[in-house]
């Protein structure tokens, strides 16, 4: 079964990407792969150079600082210890933009 890929969060200079699977992946599963595509495609699985990740099988979380300004599309997906890939996760998009960080104000 694949990943379930719930919400990307954006930060000032990354994005945290997060999901979750079933017990019996983490347990069964050998890594889990993050594939990230330019824009709002999701050419699928078969080109190995969208690959950004190669995580061990319990981790639900990624944080990927994209090369430049733009939409990325992210899609995940486990491995067993067969070496058989799921489907990749539903995907989603995120319109990535470096953020300056806030200058506190002091309260005189």
């Amino acid at each position: 079964k694949s990943p379930y890929l719930y919400r990307i969060s954006h930060g000032q200079k990354k994005l945290t990407i997060y999901w979750s699977g079933e017990e019996k992946q983490k347990k069964d599963g050998r890594y889990q792969l993050v594939y990230r595509y330019k824009g709002d495609q999701n050419p699928g699985q078969e080109d190995p150079s969208n690959i950004i990740a190669l995580l061990p099988p319990e981790t639900t979380s990624f944080e990927d600082t994209p090369p430049k300004k733009g939409y990325y599309t992210y899609v995940v997906s486990s491995v067993s210890k067969t070496n058989h890939e799921s489907l990749g996760s539903h995907p989603i998009t995120i319109n990535y933009r470096k953020r300056k960080p806030r200058k506190k104000k002091i309260k005189s």
